[in-house]
Formats: C-alpha cells, structure tokens, sequence
C-alpha cells in the first residue's frame, strides 16, 4: 500500500511490513535445472503470516504508530485521511470472514471502532469504501438481505433489488455509486443517494454505465 498524505500535508501513513517470520519455500526453473531455486515467502494456511504496522510520520521527524487488534484483524486493507486529524482504517481476519473499519487518532495512535461485518463465507472489499459525507456519517457497503446495500452510519439505504458494486465519491450530503438490477449482472447504472433519503438513477440507457 502506497503511502497516504495528509490533507494537510504534514503527515504521512505509511505501512511497514515484515516477512521475516513467514516460511520460505524454494521455486525452481524446470526449463533451467542449473538455475538456484528462487525463495519467497509464502504464508501457508496454518503458518505464520507477514506482520504489518502502520506509522504516521511527520515532517519534524516524529512518527506515531496506529494500534489496533493486529492478532484478530492483521490484514490492513484500507488507509484514508478522512481529515486531518481523523484517519480511516479497514482491517480484516486472516480468513476474511469478519471486517472493521476503524477511526484513528494520527497523533496519539488510538483507534475506535465505527463499523463491523462477518460473513460465513467471506466479506467482500468493496472500491471506494469506506468514504465519509460532510456531516461524518460513514459510507460503506454490506450485504443485507440478499442484496449488497449502500449503508450510511450502518444503516441500509438502498432497496434491496438493487446490488452495489462501488462507491465513486461523496460530494456534501450525496453519494454516487454503480449499482445492477439484484436479479441482471449485465447492467450497470450510475446513482446518486442524498441525506434526505433521494435516491435517483442517473443513466438509463440499457448497458453498463
């Protein structure tokens, strides 16, 4: 994950990852039997998985480490700067059955909890989420009653014949998102929800918009 700067631009997310207690394993070139097999790290099921921290930097050289539950959720999928002094983290388990996004404190590294999903299967990552509208509700996206919905501070939004594939951007009190028929995957259309409730197809030609 590249690093994210501040609106502000005076701190920097960063990521740092260390493989060093992941297993190695040897691949070599059948079609070069005289080549040294290649080591990569390769964390098998059951075995130990690259350990992954994010730190804030500052330009004045100070850095400031995020914490969060890293033995529950030690995939970091996500990194925003909601604003400021407010950064959005999404972070799953390892069987990417149960996801959070977490709001953190660049300055002091706590986080707080803002929005929780588990699946039996697994929980999809969904682009453009999790966003926030000026007001701070969180946009996300979960599946709810056979259909993948557009949540707004974890509330569903959008009906349930109508699957979400993601989130383009949020402007004041609006969110436009691509959403299909639940019941045709080969149609796409652009919408835009509002605060007050609207919700309004803005394509309607047939295809995928």
């Amino acid at each position: 994950m590249p690093g994210r700067w501040s609106p502000s631009g005076a701190h920097l997310a960063v990521t740092r990852v260390d493989t060093s207690p992941v297993q190695r394993w040897y691949l070599a070139d059948p079609a070069d039997p005289a080549v040294t097999p290649r080591a990569v790290p390769y964390p098998a099921a059951g075995t130990a998985n690259a350990d992954v921290t994010l730190h804030v930097l500052a330009l004045d050289g100070g850095s400031t480490e995020v914490v969060w539950d890293r033995d529950t959720y030690p995939y970091l999928a996500d990194v925003q700067w909601a604003a400021t002094d407010r950064l959005l983290l999404t972070v799953q388990s390892r069987d990417q059955r149960s996801l959070m996004v977490l709001e953190a404190d660049p300055n002091r590294g706590t986080t707080n909890p803002l929005f929780a999903d588990g699946d039996i299967a697994w929980v999809e990552l969904v682009p453009g989420t999790p966003a926030t509208l000026d007001d701070g509700q969180l946009v996300m996206t979960a599946d709810r009653d056979g259909a993948r919905r557009l949540m707004a501070d974890g509330n569903p939004v959008t009906p349930v014949d109508l699957q979400v594939r993601s989130v383009l951007t949020t402007q004041g009190d609006e969110v436009y998102f691509l959403a299909n028929p639940i019941d045709d995957a080969t149609v796409q259309h652009v919408w835009r929800w509002r605060t007050d409730g609207t919700l309004v197809a803005l394509t309607d030609e047939p295809g995928v918009h």
